[in-house]
């Protein structure tokens, strides 16, 4: 297969480990400037929303029911989905860094 960051299974675990680490770091931090913008059980259930749609979608696969496989004759889907979820993981990735930060200046 090509390179695996062009893999729709490979940006949903990108994404999954990405909520995983701002739960954590939202969850661990005791004085929480964000708490006013952003709630972490909004963020966990979002989480729970997006494992499901991968679970039903077979985001999370790389087998004949995967997402990808159904989509290998449908590129502009697939590209579609593939920009979607590299929006998610840079809005995660964004929301991981500054909470990072935050937590180093407090």
């Amino acid at each position: 297969m090509s390179a695996a960051v062009n893999l729709i299974e490979d940006r949903f675990h990108n994404c999954d480990e990405l909520f995983e680490n701002l739960e954590r770091l939202l969850g661990d931090s005791e004085a929480n400037e964000l708490s006013g913008q952003i709630d972490i059980n909004a963020l966990r259930n979002e989480h729970i929303r997006f494992k499901k749609w991968a679970q039903n979608a077979g985001a999370h696969r790389s087998d004949r029911v995967s997402l990808e496989y159904r989509l290998r004759e449908a590129s502009k889907l697939k590209d579609e989905v593939m920009n979607i979820m590299g929006e998610l993981k840079d809005t995660l990735s964004e929301g991981t860094l500054t909470r990072a930060i935050l937590n180093k200046t407090s």
